[in-house]
């Protein structure tokens, strides 16, 4: 940067709904959805596709949309291979690409417990923004106001 120059200053919202990727910087605020939506399907879709990972395309993407949906959460394996219809190891095999490919992250729990949930790690897709475009979801203010505490604990996790 030159001197004196600084980023463009963000409001917490806007990360909250378009995450923090560096191209979004450089760019008008009415393009950064469409900038993010390429993201997925320039890099993702056809990155995986092109390097044939996955055999199953239409699971995969299936799979996808809902890892984003339960960004965050606990993972169920077994929930989510019920929801896209494939096997629980296919569903392991789709979360290891994903974090094979950089585009989320697995936390292991850092206690032990006897309680199953609490021993399952949590999943998250890289970029708050990419993840709200991957689970399609309406990137508006309409969103923070319905799940604010689950976004901006994702965010920060991300951040971290």
């Amino acid at each position: 940067m030159k001197d004196g120059q600084r980023f463009p200053s963000r409001y917490l919202e806007s990360y909250l709904l378009f995450g923090n990727l560096p191209g979004l910087y450089h760019e008008d605020t009415e393009s950064w959805k469409n900038t993010l939506e390429s993201y997925a399907e320039l890099y993702i879709e056809n990155e995986i596709r092109q390097e044939n990972i996955v055999r199953d395309m239409g699971a995969f993407l299936r799979f996808l949309k809902i890892a984003a949906l339960e960004s965050g959460q606990f993972v169920n394996t077994t929930k989510l291979a019920k929801s896209v219809g494939v096997a629980t190891n296919t569903v392991r095999n789709f979360y290891q690409v994903l974090e094979d490919t950089y585009v989320g992250i697995k936390i292991l729990p850092f206690g032990r417990s006897r309680k199953r949930i609490i021993s399952s790690p949590r999943f998250f897709i890289f970029d708050i923004g990419l993840r709200h475009i991957l689970a399609e979801l309406p990137i508006n203010n309409t969103l923070l106001k319905l799940d604010p505490d689950h976004i901006f604990e994702q965010w920060v996790i991300i951040q971290i």
